[in-house]
């Protein structure tokens, strides 16, 4: 009951978006169990407030994905090595 005299002292907005978008967000609003306004308000506010670190984290789990990628790229060039020699002592 106090959220329904809150909401009427905020201002409205109106957004065109895809029915993709509506559906996502449906879905979501569900699976968090919120209205679709409390979704949208809350991915806004994620999306204005929590920006810079998931803008770290982001970069962290690159590094990490950038390390992982030269192990295994160095791995498979000491695999193709191996095989080589194995090979050739046949």
């Amino acid at each position: 009951m106090q959220e329904t005299i809150m909401s009427r002292h905020w201002p409205t907005l109106t957004l065109r978006l895809t029915q993709d978008v509506i559906d996502q967000m449906q879905e979501s609003a569900t699976r968090n169990r919120r209205s679709i306004n409390s979704e949208y308000l809350s991915r806004l506010e994620s999306s204005l407030f929590d920006e810079p670190e998931l803008l770290l984290e982001v970069k962290e789990l690159r590094k990490l994905v950038d390390e992982q990628k030269d192990q295994l790229q160095s791995m498979s060039e000491q695999l193709e090595r191996l095989t080589e020699l194995l090979v050739n002592l046949s």
